[in-house]
């Protein structure tokens, strides 16, 4: 091919996987100041619990807003999909910095935050994998996995740069004025980013692939989006069973590995400060590999890259459990940017694999609402199961065995696409 993946197409798509994984992020960890704000000051021990909840209520929007978005996508164009996506995206992200707190709206405000909170995951819903879809029909068939992966550097750019942020503002500002009005400065900073992403959204192209498929205008006409969907969900179970497998071992392990284990180091061994670091390195290292995972999985093969990175994974799950629960600090941050290795190889090659699965026509909306239930399920229930594993049987490895169970799935999802590819291989060499 004599034509490369351009660099602005990467910046409009990457910056809005930053920005919307930012903007949930710093959710999550301004969530203690965040419940003194908005919920009734007479329960302050069950706000945080309430404000966690708003979080994870999040996860039962994102397949609405992967179909409904996606279906924009699919029917209209990625680009006014993504850049409907990130208005949506400023829109409650700007409500939920002027919303009133409860002193001053009651329940009332509550009720607003829980409907920002819902907005944000519809946005981001239909986000994450229409960029992907995007990135890879912009490049060329050599460069694809390579193209795919920087949606998964995006995400982790936006998780790390959270941290940061709410790490500095917390730092910098005084803990009475964090609750009052603070921890909406790193709310604004998004802002700002997201309507720099507009601006470049504006005037990207949309993809030849979308352009020179005619039948997207049929599509249009006729909405047979529904009817390609019902197709695809009823004739070929084989894919969507490696869709699960594959999903879930992704999902359950950012939650449990990137998200849930630097909780685990707070609970167990009481370490507050230096579990920040612990995110930091690994987080990065995950940012740094991620491209070069994308490169590789062009070079060897997607297929191959899968199978050998949740194999890997799947070997260092209990030796990085139990060296969290037991192990020095040194050994934690050893562990976690050891894991972080294959953990780079699956997120940053997992979405291209699904987009490619998908039949062009539907790519958006069904893989957008098929990876928004399963990462729903096994990565957003993974930290609640992890809880309640260690409260029933009092042992700080038990979120380990979880996690097994989906590397094996992982395993076997990655064992039927090699064969699968293979069979393609064979059945057109003769």
């Amino acid at each position: 091919m004599n034509y490369h993946l351009n660099k602005k197409i990467i910046v409009s798509a990457v910056l809005g996987n930053v920005f919307e994984a930012y903007d949930a992020t710093c959710f999550l960890f301004l969530a203690p100041f965040v419940a003194n704000f908005f919920f009734s000051p007479d329960s302050v021990n069950h706000n945080l619990l309430k404000t966690l909840m708003v979080f994870l209520v999040g996860f039962l929007i994102r397949p609405l807003g992967g179909l409904v978005l996606g279906g924009v996508a699919d029917m209209y164009g990625r680009k006014k999909s993504l850049v409907l996506s990130v208005l949506l995206a400023s829109v409650f992200t700007s409500f939920i910095m002027l919303i009133p707190g409860y002193k001053q709206m009651g329940s009332l405000a509550t009720f607003l935050l829980i409907c920002c909170r819902l907005g944000q995951s519809f946005a981001m819903g239909g986000e994450y994998v229409t960029s992907v879809a995007f990135l890879i029909e912009h490049a060329p068939p050599e460069e694809k996995g390579y193209a795919g992966s920087w949606a998964a550097l995006g995400a982790n750019t936006g998780v790390l740069l959270a941290a940061l942020s709410s790490g500095l503002v917390t730092y910098f500002i005084s803990q009475s004025m964090m609750p009052v009005w603070a921890w909406r400065i790193p709310f604004l900073f998004s802002l700002i980013g997201i309507a720099v992403t507009y601006w470049i959204r504006r005037y990207a192209l949309e993809t030849l692939d979308f352009v020179l498929d005619h039948s997207c205008i049929e599509l249009r006409k006729t909405q047979l989006l529904w009817q390609i969907i019902k197709d695809f969900l009823e004739k070929d179970k084989k894919k969507l069973a490696m869709m699960v497998g594959l999903i879930g071992l992704v999902s359950s392990s950012y939650y449990l590995v990137f998200t849930y284990g630097v909780l685990h180091q707070c609970l167990i061994n009481h370490i507050e400060v230096e579990t920040v670091w612990i995110m930091v390195f690994s987080l990065m290292l995950l940012i740094l590999l991620s491209p070069v995972m994308g490169k590789i999985s062009d070079r060897w093969g997607r297929d191959n890259v899968l199978f050998f990175s949740s194999l890997f994974f799947l070997c260092l799950v209990y030796p990085y459990f139990y060296c969290l629960s037991f192990s020095s600090f040194g050994w934690v941050i050893f562990f976690q940017c050891l894991i972080a290795i294959p953990a780079a190889g699956l997120y940053s090659v997992i979405l291209t694999v699904i987009v490619e699965m998908i039949p062009l026509k539907a790519r958006c909306s069904l893989g957008g609402s098929i990876y928004g239930v399963i990462s729903g399920l096994f990565g957003g229930a993974a930290p609640l199961i992890a809880g309640m594993l260690i409260q029933s049987t009092g042992s700080p490895l038990s979120p380990a065995y979880y996690l097994i169970f989906c590397g094996l799935m992982g395993v076997a999802a990655s064992v039927a696409l090699r064969m699968q590819v293979r069979e393609v291989y064979f059945y057109f060499s003769g």
